[in-house]
């Protein structure tokens, strides 16, 4: 499509950018809250590869929520996501009494309503699939944010709509999870739109999938891209620095 430079982008790491640079929730840092005003972008917190201290700060911030939804993402990689941590942030949410919300839950609006968005990104359906124990145990519900969707094996589109029936959400995360402030500062925002969010929302409709969400890779880079992308899209999700 562009040469070369597509598959560089494709490994490139997920180097913060734009409104990611600082420690914590701040002034210019991305909002991993939810509040139910129609807002169409939120940040996240990770989960990834959590140290104890880093979990319980994660865990305060449930109990701390009021009519607001706490949004979480994570990776189901080696040093990504474990079960123990999942069992922990659900388990929390459950004792409180605290809902387990998808993306397609904050984009159908309602009332106001206290709860958490666990969401996944990129690829990892088996070891998704892997985490149907935890889900069931807490009557949990999680988003997964879908990329490079047209290099899936059967098997895995088969898993992906298993989770679907079961009450759980797809999203897009791009055709080949370019790092969007490279591909931006190369080739404008207008490609990035062109060549890696749409026709990832359109693979996900295509096979029954109903995306009305999207995640960067790469984190985000200011409201600009947001706005361009309102008209087609609810809802985008970029990252957040873990609290201090």
């Amino acid at each position: 499509m562009r040469g070369w430079i597509v598959a560089w982008l494709g490994v490139a790491l997920m180097t913060a950018c734009g409104d990611n640079e600082l420690p914590d929730f701040k002034k210019g840092d991305q909002d991993p809250y939810f509040h139910w005003q129609g807002q169409t972008n939120v940040g996240a917190y990770s989960l990834d590869d959590l140290s104890p201290e880093a979990l319980e700060l994660i865990l305060h911030r449930i109990d701390a929520l009021d009519n607001e939804v706490l949004v979480l993402y994570g990776h189901a990689t080696i040093q990504g996501v474990t079960a123990a941590t999942l069992d922990a942030v659900f388990g929390r949410a459950r004792d409180a009494g605290i809902d387990t919300l998808t993306f397609a839950d904050l984009t159908s609006g309602g009332p106001k309503r206290t709860g958490i968005a666990v969401t996944f990104d990129d690829m990892e359906i088996d070891n998704w699939f892997g985490f149907r124990d935890v889900f069931a145990r807490h009557d949990a519900r999680a988003t997964f944010f879908v990329t490079r969707y047209h290099e899936w094996t059967d098997e895995g589109r088969q898993k992906l709509h298993v989770l679907f029936d079961e009450g759980h959400d797809v999203e897009a995360h791009g055709v080949s999870h370019l790092n969007i402030c490279a591909y931006v500062e190369l080739y404008g925002i207008d490609a990035y739109i062109a060549d890696e969010v749409m026709p990832s929302i359109e693979i996900l409709k295509a096979d029954g999938f109903t995306p009305a969400a999207f995640a960067f890779a790469g984190g985000m880079m200011g409201t600009a891209i947001v706005d361009l992308l309102e008209p087609q899209i609810a809802i985008t999700r970029g990252i957040t620095q873990l609290p201090q």
